[in-house]
């Protein structure tokens, strides 16, 4: 009989097992640090963008607008400035704005901050209104003083021109209050 011991096939040389585990590590590695390579390469070929030169489209006015003008669709007119300066409460849309006034007057071609503008004033207080009250087939009309000022929508406090009697109502409309009925 011969001595000399076969090696089992199944039996795998140490010295081979580490090679091969060394080459899946370093493949392992390359694949998953060229992706990252190749961002580090292209944002270098790219010159960095610089904020200040950076611009952003705001809604402007076409002209100077004072307080009691109501801003139109054909009032605004599109402008770029640097992001530096449209930040903060700055009004970037158009829509923001129609329908409103100025609280004060703005100039033309200038970003408008939220606080500039306002929802315009239809029921001025201490102005004369007409206080209308309807029910089903019923509708009675008087003229008031408003003690509040305020926009389509909101509650105004009206004194009865007649009665005195102070009553809450709706602004309707300019100088037109839709009054409560009781419960």
């Amino acid at each position: 009989m011969n001595n000399t011991r076969k090696k089992a096939p199944h039996i795998y040389n140490l010295n081979n097992m580490k090679k091969s585990l060394a080459l899946f590590a370093f493949t392992f590695c390359m694949l998953f640090s060229l992706p990252a390579l190749a961002e580090d390469a292209t944002s270098a070929s790219s010159p960095a963008k610089d904020p200040a030169k950076e611009k952003v489209s705001v809604p402007t006015l076409a002209r100077r607008m004072q307080y009691g003008d109501v801003i139109d669709s054909e009032d605004i007119v599109s402008k770029e400035f640097p992001a530096t300066r449209v930040q903060g409460n700055i009004i970037h849309s158009g829509e923001d704005l129609v329908g409103k006034t100025p609280r004060l007057a703005i100039a033309a071609n200038t970003p408008i901050r939220k606080d500039e503008i306002t929802t315009r004033q239809l029921v001025e207080r201490g102005g004369t209104v007409t206080m209308v009250y309807k029910a089903k087939n019923l509708e009675i009309s008087t003229t008031g003083q408003s003690l509040d000022k305020g926009s389509l929508g909101d509650t105004v406090r009206v004194r009865n021109g007649k009665s005195g009697a102070i009553v809450s109502g709706t602004v309707a409309g300019s100088n037109l209050v839709k009054v409560m009925g009781l419960n």
